[in-house]
Formats: structure tokens, sequence, C-alpha cells
């Protein structure tokens, strides 16, 4: 996962414009390390960005040219660019969609992470709507159940089986412990 290196959405051309450059070295780095596929999080988002219908569309808008730029970019070295929902628009279907049918890019896709939707949403519909633009998928949890050993923040079986048995997924799900309780080695495991 690249972070922490710029907003891609952030609300002046020079911020853009620097994350842009940034985010275009790591294509390269990914290149360099053969991979074809770049994960990346989509920010630059006020803390209102989801409770205000305007700002939210100004924030996708301003993401849009920034994202054709940087998948125009990796499409010329064969990498694909995955946004994983991480948190804000980017864990909200309704916003993801409306930035993929604006950027309109084939290598741009989505990364659901089982346990970074919204608070209050539902993951088999959130899991459901991202399916067709659905490239990878993540699995992240930051606390368990000393007994059963099952996580406390997301239903992973149910999403496992959603997207395996029900949507057809066949690729690879990575996983992440981000809590503090285990270390990240025991929390994966």
């Amino acid at each position: 996962l690249v972070q922490d290196v710029g907003n891609l959405g952030g609300g002046d051309v020079p911020v853009r414009a620097t994350a842009l450059s940034n985010y275009k070295s790591w294509v390269d780095r990914v290149v360099q390390l053969d991979c074809k596929v770049m994960r990346i999080q989509w920010k630059g988002h006020e803390r209102t960005t989801l409770r205000n219908p305007e700002e939210l569309e100004a924030y996708i808008n301003r993401s849009v040219m920034v994202m054709q730029q940087l998948c125009e970019y990796a499409a010329e070295r064969g990498v694909t660019i995955l946004i994983e929902t991480l948190g804000g628009p980017s864990s909200d279907p309704a916003s993801l969609l409306k930035l993929l049918e604006l950027v309109k890019a084939e290598n741009l896709g989505v990364m659901p992470n089982f346990g970074k939707f919204l608070r209050g949403t539902e993951l088999v519909e959130n899991l459901t709507r991202l399916a067709p633009v659905s490239k990878m998928y993540m699995s992240s949890s930051r606390d368990f159940d000393e007994l059963t050993g099952k996580s406390l923040d997301t239903d992973f079986e149910q999403a496992i089986i959603l997207v395996h048995d029900t949507l057809g997924y066949q690729g690879f799900i990575g996983i992440e412990y981000a809590g503090t309780h285990y270390t990240e080695y025991d929390g994966v495991k």
C-alpha cells in the first residue's frame, strides 16, 4: 500500500500536483519490483466531506484529472491502480463508483477492505455494489474474540463466502492485523 505520499484529492492544485509526482515515482518502483498492481489511498477530503453533498461532489471532481493522469502513467507501464477502502469517500461505494465512472480508466479499480467501510453500513451491500470494479480484496481486523478467534470488527466468514461463492471472485485476499493487542504476525495468524 502506497500511503502518506500526498493527497490526490487535495483542495489545492499544487498539493494534487505534488501527490501525483510522488505516486508516479511509486509506480516506477512497482515496475522495478515487477509488480502489476499498486494499491493507493484516495485522500484529501475534509472530515465533513461525506456529510456535505456539494463538498463531496467537489472532492470527486477535483480528483478526476489527477487520477486520470496517474492511471495513464501507470497504464503505459503495465500497472493497475487500486483504491483501497480506507475511510472517508474511499469507503463509500457511491463515491468510489462515481470517481471511477468519471475517470474512465481500465486500469483503475477498487480493493475493498472488509473491515474498512463506513460505520453503520451493510457489508454485503457494499461488497456487492463494488463487485464489478473490485480487482482484489483485503481483510483487516483490529481485535479478536479470545475464545473463538473471530474478528470483532468484521464477519470475515460472511465476506469471504460472499465474494468467493456468490460474486465468483477467485483471486487473492490480502490479510492484515491493525490492532495493538498482538504482534502483526500473531494478529494475522
